[in-house]
């Protein structure tokens, strides 16, 4: 699954043009930071605590890794001795955000957040959660409009299934703890999400899938980490991995041809407007 990430045309956005570079790269460090983590030690801990100051300050995604740290770092029975590896970049990002709130341009932190949005959290995990499986099972293309919004009909069918394997998972017991860490990722990133949803940040918009995918195959992987897949098994899950690399292929390719026509354009009125100058 980690391979379809690599072409993963359902987030164009990020993934064609150099605008997902901060998106992508913020996620990359909240990983790098759940990896230091688990060494276990005072040098994975101070790896942990840097690589979560470098995510946030790079994308607020970071701060949907930092809830996970902290949530791995509590379940643990030094807790307190070692809170400071998600406190010192929580109290950093803070003291960003209420800078800020001072800020008279109208693209400051405060005049995005609602309060009253609060109220449509659920309604925008559950469309997020579609919007990831269908983009990750490769069931989310638009005939219509494949460089627009994912559609949601096959990824909402897919979310009763992923929630039922899940509730079954959890039920079984003999869970990692990492499960509680990534589950605790995925909500914080849908819950900041919907905080600040608005027109142009619907959850089914392109550049709101990678992190989403990200988080989604965190939990899959450790709710799985404990299933030794069959041979049939094995096979299903190539197979639905093809299906997936064949759609993001042509939403990669849909998305290049829309940024090369808007590029053609864009020189034209750029060129246009260089010889009308004085």
């Amino acid at each position: 699954p980690s391979l379809v990430l690599l072409v993963f045309g359902s987030a164009w956005e990020l993934v064609v043009i150099p605008f997902g570079f901060a998106v992508i790269t913020g996620t990359a460090l909240g990983l790098a930071a759940l990896l230091a983590l688990d060494r276990d030690d005072r040098l994975g801990d101070l790896a942990a605590c840097a690589l979560l100051c470098l995510s946030v300050v790079t994308f607020s995604v970071g701060l949907a890794f930092v809830v996970g740290v902290a949530v791995n770092v509590l379940l643990r029975e030094d807790r307190w001795r070692r809170a400071w590896v998600f406190i010192v970049p929580a109290l950093l990002y803070t003291a960003w955000w209420l800078w800020t709130l001072s800020l008279s341009d109208i693209t400051a932190s405060g005049d995005e957040l609602k309060a009253t949005n609060v109220l449509v959290i659920p309604s925008y995990i559950a469309d997020s959660l579609a919007a990831v499986l269908g983009s990750l099972l490769g069931l989310g293309y638009s005939f219509e409009d494949p460089t627009g919004e994912i559609e949601l009909g096959w990824g909402r069918i897919a979310s009763v299934g992923a929630l039922i394997a899940l509730a079954l998972r959890i039920r079984r017991g003999n869970l990692p703890a990492s499960l509680w860490s990534s589950l605790a990722i995925v909500l914080a990133l849908w819950t900041l999400g919907a905080l600040v949803v608005g027109l142009l940040r619907s959850p089914e918009a392109p550049r709101y899938l990678f992190a989403g995918g990200v988080a989604v195959l965190l939990v899959a992987t450790d709710a799985a980490r404990s299933i030794r897949f069959s041979r049939l098994g094995l096979a299903a899950l190539f197979a639905a991995c093809a299906v997936s690399l064949a759609t993001n292929l042509a939403l990669l390719r849909d998305g290049a041809a829309f940024v090369r026509d808007a590029s053609a354009s864009t020189r034209a009125a750029l060129a246009a407007a260089d010889l009308a100058r004085g």
